[in-house]
């Protein structure tokens, strides 16, 4: 009985030594991400000035409906059944990153259809398309994973890889208002790192993906996806 208690004991210290550390990994790099975030906007409002600025902030804005969709809610259905089973993982990215990519193309379509459809300034489009370009990296992305793993290194890296990536294309290639189309390139650039970088970590951890996806077998995560998908859309549009 002793025994069992001394045990139980460890795994507390255990679990609260780990949350402490994550959590203090995930506050370091929110507050650096924050930091370089913070100077890349005030620099984009002062070279943009105020009739691009705004343009950059629409098609960030038009942006949030797409990603909204093809998250798809699997960020917090795919984080709750990573921490349930782990052995799970790569059948779960292999479904996950299916049906965001089929949802991508979807919004794609939609988003070539509005600009399209809409008259709207040549400046603008451009900036829309390749602002539109964030659903590919929406889908790719693999935060999911790693919350799931309460592994959160990996998370931080990324962010602040994201946020510094960001930051260093805009002061270097951003001067002046018809540039704006250069920052949505970069804020797609520097999604795209992080992506590749929380990829890599993944490859090195489980490999390949392997197998095809089973789309009868994963239909009813998609289910259980949706409401919240609803959710974060109406978020949006709030």
């Amino acid at each position: 009985m002793e025994r069992s208690d001394s045990q139980s004991a460890e795994q507390a210290a255990g679990w609260l030594s780990r949350s402490v550390r994550n959590f203090s990994a995930l506050s370091a790099a929110e507050a650096v991400k924050v930091g370089l975030n913070t100077v890349a906007t005030v620099y984009l409002a002062r070279v943009l000035r105020a009739e691009a600025f705004g343009i950059f902030g629409f098609a960030l804005a038009a942006v949030a409906y797409l990603t909204a969709v093809v998250d798809g809610g699997f960020t917090i259905v795919g984080t709750r059944d990573v921490a349930r089973d782990r052995s799970t993982v790569p059948a779960l990215v292999r479904a996950i990153v299916s049906i965001r990519l089929v949802l991508a193309a979807a919004a794609s379509l939609l988003l070539l259809g509005f600009v399209v459809g809409t008259d709207l300034q040549p400046l603008v489009r451009r900036t829309l398309l390749w602002s539109g370009l964030s659903v590919i990296s929406t889908a790719l992305l693999l935060d999911w994973v790693f919350y799931g793993l309460a592994e959160v290194r990996a998370i931080s890296a990324a962010a602040v890889m994201k946020a510094a990536v960001f930051l260093g294309i805009v002061l270097i290639a951003v001067h002046e208002p018809s540039d704006v189309w250069v920052a949505a390139v970069a804020l797609v650039g520097s999604e795209l790192v992080a992506t590749g970088w929380l990829w890599a970590m993944y490859v090195r951890r489980f490999g390949s993906l392997g197998r095809a996806v089973d789309w009868r077998g994963w239909f009813h995560r998609w289910r259980q996806a949706l409401p919240i998908s609803v959710g974060q859309i109406l978020r949006a549009v709030n």
